[in-house]
């Protein structure tokens, strides 16, 4: 996309923890950053943050769900520019993978399907499927967060549709069984994260866009490597 980037190093978002219970930028959170950023990586990715609420999958995840969180992440951002490296970050949803006592609300997924979600202690929650009306709102809510990151004064935005979330879930049968359009078909399965990649394209045009997919899902049901390569295409 438009975003130029002083080297070849990216370094790709991981969980800190480093934010306080809410989800804000802490002093940690600047630090551990931007000792990334004077190592020489050309391009920081900031760890996955939810574009709602009720995406949050761990504790003390950094937040980007409502205007509130702008002022500290447009600190973070300061900061990377300061020490050389250009800025995006993770927009990850957690759907099925979350639990009411770690986001607050009643998880979501493409499919009622009871999942084992472990932190600090391990449950088995069943999400609610979502509806197409839900369906429209979290596309929205990618887009709001999209338009956050933008403020804050980040160069990319990373679409988080790998590694079992929410867009992944969408992707692989095991997870989605729906008999809808966005169910069946590896064309109904990518709709949602695609859909959620045109309009965040289309909202911040001057923002990079990268959308990180699991090709190959490797368990039965998963996504296969044929079809995740089709979506790469896509």
């Amino acid at each position: 996309g438009p975003a130029e980037i002083p080297n070849r190093i990216v370094m790709p978002p991981m969980t800190t923890r480093g934010s306080d219970e809410e989800g804000y930028v802490t002093d940690q959170t600047v630090a551990y950053y931007m000792a990334r950023a004077r190592g020489g990586v050309g391009l920081v990715t900031v760890e996955m943050a939810s574009p709602e609420k009720g995406g949050r999958h761990r504790r003390r995840e950094l937040g980007i769900y409502h205007d509130g969180f702008i002022p500290g992440l447009r600190r973070l951002v300061d900061n990377i520019h300061l020490g050389g490296s250009k800025a995006s970050i993770q927009l990850g949803h957690g759907g099925g993978h979350t639990r009411i006592d770690i986001c607050g609300e009643q998880p979501v997924a493409p499919s009622a399907v009871p999942h084992p979600v472990y932190e600090t202690t391990l449950e088995t929650i069943v999400p609610e499927a979502m509806t197409k009306e839900r369906i429209a709102l979290t596309t929205a809510n990618y887009v709001a967060a999209a338009k956050r990151a933008r403020q804050a004064g980040f160069d990319c935005v990373e679409i988080h549709a790998a590694h079992g979330y929410l867009i992944s879930q969408f992707h692989a049968p095991f997870e989605n069984r729906r008999t809808d359009e966005y169910g069946g078909s590896l064309e109904n399965r990518a709709r949602f994260g695609l859909d959620i990649l045109r309009a965040v394209k289309a909202a911040v045009p001057e923002l990079g866009v990268i959308y990180r997919l699991s090709v190959e899902d490797y368990f039965d049901g998963g996504l296969t490597y044929d079809e995740g390569k089709t979506i790469a295409r896509w």
